[in-house]
Parts: C-alpha cells; sequence; structure tokens
C-alpha cells in the first residue's frame, strides 16, 4: 500500500462501485465521488467533492424506460448547467459513452 493515501471504493449488492474515497496520510479527505445509478445499474451521475468540499463538477446523465442512456449534462462549481451532450451510446459493458456535445 501507498504510504502517502488511501484510496477506498465502496460498492452496491451488485457490484456498482458508488463511493469512492481519497484521504491522505493522516486520514483526512482530499476527495470523495459519489456516484449514482439507474435500477437497472446504469451509471446515471456522479458528485466530487475536493478537500475544502466543494462540488466539482457534478453529471446527471438521463435513462429512458428501455434503459438506455438519453441525455448528460455537466454543472459547474455553482451548480450552474455547463455542458450538455445530447448523443449518447453505451459500449459492451454498459458504460456511457459522450459522443457529441452542444
Amino acid at each position: 500500500m501507498d504510504s502517502c493515501c488511501i484510496d477506498v471504493t465502496q460498492y452496491d449488492e451488485n457490484g456498482n462501485a458508488v463511493r469512492f474515497t481519497s484521504k491522505d496520510s493522516k486520514g483526512k479527505v482530499k476527495n470523495e465521488s459519489v456516484f449514482t445509478r439507474h435500477e437497472n445499474g446504469l451509471w446515471t451521475g456522479s458528485t466530487d467533492t475536493r478537500k475544502e468540499a466543494n462540488p466539482a463538477a457534478p453529471w446527471k446523465v438521463g435513462v429512458d424506460d428501455k434503459g438506455q442512456y438519453t441525455i448528460a449534462q455537466t454543472f459547474d462549481s455553482t451548480g450552474k448547467p455547463d455542458i450538455y451532450y445530447t448523443t449518447l451510446g453505451q459500449n459492451e459493458y454498459g458504460q456511457v459513452l459522450w459522443l457529441e456535445t452542444i
């Protein structure tokens, strides 16, 4: 294990990552990411926090009634939308692919 820091990933009952925490050598949280998931397990967003506990570019992704990604957007650190992704896809592992932005 690296002596400078500790990284911990927490998983839900289906094996999906739901939280990632990075701590310094003294155990102080440097950053943390919390992931949200659709009922079918698809990743639908994340909120990241840095050591000052400020949000850093949260993501939100829409999933339609067929379980396919529809639209995604990112937000700046003040919570205002800044980028929209309208053409999304997913790879063979169900991971979202950003294909186009407006």
